[in-house]
């Protein structure tokens, strides 16, 4: 069923525990779990400072991975995310996006 959007507020969802990669991993886990009849997550960020490499890439990294740049486009709104936290997942999501187009064989 598509249609749905979701809203994930970080500071509720991760009980504002969010500078680990095991800390990621639940986010990651519940996007995926949803992904195929959300039609749009919405990220707030609740103007948290995460700064953490390791949780962003556990977070969204297999995302990037597995649907690409165009369907996250589609489907991932962030909102209130400090301006250093985006600079950093942003770089985490090019990062990832251009080892997967290296891995990725040609058609």
């Amino acid at each position: 069923m598509k249609g749905i959007e979701i809203t994930v507020k970080l500071r509720d969802f991760l009980n504002s525990k969010v500078s680990t990669r095991d800390d990621g991993k639940p986010l990651r886990d519940y996007l995926a779990s949803r992904w195929e009849e959300t039609e749009k997550f919405v990220i707030d960020f609740g103007n948290l400072n995460i700064a953490s490499v390791s949780f962003m890439d556990e977070a969204f990294r297999m995302l990037a991975e597995t649907h690409g740049k165009r369907e996250l486009t589609k489907k991932l709104e962030i909102q209130r995310i400090d301006p250093e936290d985006k600079t950093l997942l942003n770089g985490i999501l090019r990062s990832r996006l251009k080892q997967f187009s290296r891995r990725k064989p040609a058609a």
